[in-house]
């Protein structure tokens, strides 16, 4: 299965438009190969879509996808596996930046949170 024992790890980039791409130099760790997509956390899966339709695009096999959180469960049929859920988190909410219903009621929120951390607001 996996004859020579190699593991390749290769983290996209993103073109000017947000598009994620490989560079040519990391195809050959990509084409044809078994991928295992690993994610921090994931809140909608449409990073995990966007990252499967370049690895597919790149004719990679996405053979697993998992992560550390996530609010989706699975992306095209493909169970996200993560150690945290939104069953771990009962009070775990998201919204789009135009429909944040604490923005609504006037709460002031703690934190923004992004792949880096998360920025205090106060």
């Amino acid at each position: 299965m996996n004859a020579h024992q190699t593991i390749y790890i290769t983290p996209p980039e993103f073109s000017s438009s947000g598009q994620l791409l490989f560079r040519e130099n990391l195809l050959p760790m990509i084409n044809g190969k078994h991928i295992l997509l690993l994610l921090a956390s994931a809140t909608t899966g449409k990073t995990i879509a966007e990252a499967i339709d370049a690895i597919r695009y790149y004719r990679g096999v996405v053979v697993g996808v998992s992560a550390i959180f996530s609010a989706a469960s699975e992306v095209y049929g493909l169970p996200i596996n993560a150690l945290f859920t939104t069953e771990d988190l009962p009070d775990y909410k998201t919204y789009s930046t135009c429909g944040c219903k604490l923005c609504d009621e006037g709460i002031q929120l703690d934190a923004l949170v992004n792949g880096f951390g998360y920025a205090r607001l106060k």
